[in-house]
């Protein structure tokens, strides 16, 4: 991603959500002095403006923390999957494919069997 990008992600879209949430709180004592967790918990069943604004902000704290220069690296065979994965979903948008045909995305997130305690 250029600076360009990075600053008008920043600047304006995550700050449109803190703007937009600072307002609800402001106008709910409910929701003062919680956390963007509790907020996001407390919102979950009613959905809505409030829920979508603070769940946005907290996708957009997950994405700047990915993008740091010290964020986690994937396990090795699960990022050579991804990376395998994502060349081959490239080509298949080649033009011969039909507009219509989905592009499926496999991760090959397997999941170990549980252990019996």
């Amino acid at each position: 991603m250029c600076e360009e990008t990075l600053d008008l992600h920043h600047g304006k879209h995550h700050q449109a959500y803190v703007t937009a949430l600072n307002g609800f709180i402001e106008k709910d004592a409910a929701l003062q002095g919680k956390s963007l967790d509790e907020i996001v918990k407390a919102t979950t069943s009613a959905g809505g403006p409030v829920f979508n604004n603070a769940g946005s902000i907290g996708y957009h704290i997950l994405f700047w923390q990915c993008m740091s220069p010290t964020a986690a690296r994937s396990r090795p065979k699960l990022e050579a999957k991804i990376t395998s994965d994502l060349v081959a979903c490239r080509r298949s948008r080649m033009p011969s494919r039909r507009p219509h045909q989905p592009v499926r995305l496999r991760l090959g997130l397997a999941r170990s069997p549980p252990t019996a305690s």
